[in-house]
């Protein structure tokens, strides 16, 4: 995909961080909105002559970490080291949470096309190779809206229940 398609694949990807934040304030779900638009190209501007295309910064798992350490700081679930940061670490969270899922959706559209892509370390590699990068954008925004439906789907029960959870042991 291109710079375009990815960010119209983080606009489908959009309700994934919205979900993720919605216990928290309409500040921090906005943020998180943001920071999936603003994460969705990052993989490609991150790199320079030292990382090549398509290794560290296209890594699924790393951006599937970044997003659940964003998310657990935004609701406050994460001992902060730095005690500056202590009064805007959920504010930061909902960033870092926001910027990796706008990541894992520029992974989602890079995953249908020829080129391989990693996902656990820099060195695996996999591709569907459904089609040429740069075409099918259309197809490939479907492809990640219907992930971010199934996403959404499966993290709203989930983190519902383990806040009952948390309540129950708690009391």
């Amino acid at each position: 995909m291109n710079r375009t398609g990815h960010a119209w694949g983080a606009l489908c990807f959009a309700p994934v961080p919205l979900a993720l934040m919605a216990d928290t304030t309409p500040l921090h779900s906005i943020l998180a909105f943001l920071g999936c638009l603003s994460g969705s190209g990052a993989p490609d501007w991150l790199e320079f002559d030292r990382i090549p295309h398509r290794t560290y910064t296209h890594t699924l798992s790393l951006w599937l970490a970044v997003t659940a350490y964003g998310y657990h700081l935004a609701i406050g679930d994460t001992f902060v080291l730095i005690e500056a940061l202590k009064a805007t670490s959920t504010i930061l969270g909902a960033i870092l949470c926001g910027f990796g899922c706008g990541c894992i959706s520029h992974w989602l559209g890079d995953v249908l096309n020829r080129q391989p892509v990693p996902i656990f370390t820099p060195f695996d590699k996999y591709c569907l190779n459904l089609f040429a990068s740069g075409s099918h954008q259309r197809t490939t925004c479907v492809f990640i809206f219907s992930v971010a439906c199934i996403l959404v789907g499966f993290l709203r029960p989930l983190l519902f229940r383990i806040d009952l959870l948390k309540m129950t042991f708690l009391t």
